[in-house]
């Protein structure tokens, strides 16, 4: 709200007054800006020192390996050969120990497969013992149409030696003549 001095000036020399408030801040923000971004730059003079260090190191670490080496004795052509031929061994072993990993794993599986077959066959005669007191139960109302159906039911003869043919046989299953 303008007060009563505000009120008696000009528009003009309102927002002069207002614009002399925000200068001061401006002002601040672009000093807490630059301070951040000297910060930043500070960090990043840093940061190349210690890649320039880290440079120097490993310089430093390349020429100690190439001094170790250069002090190491060299081996003669026979003991690069033990040392080859130990390489494989060391390489047969640790193949031999997988293959005995696989094998106790394949045992393990054997063992649970065996149980699973013994759970199968438990599971196979509860079921098939389920079907003959279901055909049990079932059988005897069956058993009352069988009258029904054989008066229904023509028996075919074969016409070459005269055995009695399946319902729907096309050859004859005693002596393989054509049927119909």
């Amino acid at each position: 709200m303008p007060n009563d001095e505000d009120i008696s000036k000009t528009p003009g020399q309102i927002e002069t007054k207002e614009k002399k408030k925000i200068i001061p801040e401006m002002i601040a923000h672009i000093n807490r800006v630059e301070e951040k971004i000297n910060t930043l730059k500070e960090g990043m003079r840093e940061i190349k020192d210690l890649q320039t260090v880290n440079k120097l190191d490993i310089i430093n670490l390349k020429n100690e390996i190439e001094q170790i080496k250069l002090s190491i004795p060299t081996l003669s052509p026979e003991n690069i050969e033990k040392v080859k031929a130990m390489e494989k061994l060391a390489e047969k072993a640790e193949k031999a120990e997988k293959i005995k990993d696989d094998v106790d794993k394949l045992k393990s599986d054997m063992k649970k497969l065996d149980m699973l077959q013994k759970k199968l066959a438990e599971i196979e005669k509860i079921h098939a013992n389920r079907r003959v007191t279901k055909d049990v139960k079932t059988k005897p109302r069956r058993m009352l149409h069988i009258p029904g159906r054989l008066k229904r039911t023509k028996i075919k003869k074969c016409k070459k030696c005269g055995a009695v043919l399946i319902p729907k046989a096309k050859f004859c299953g005693r002596c393989g003549a054509k049927g119909r």
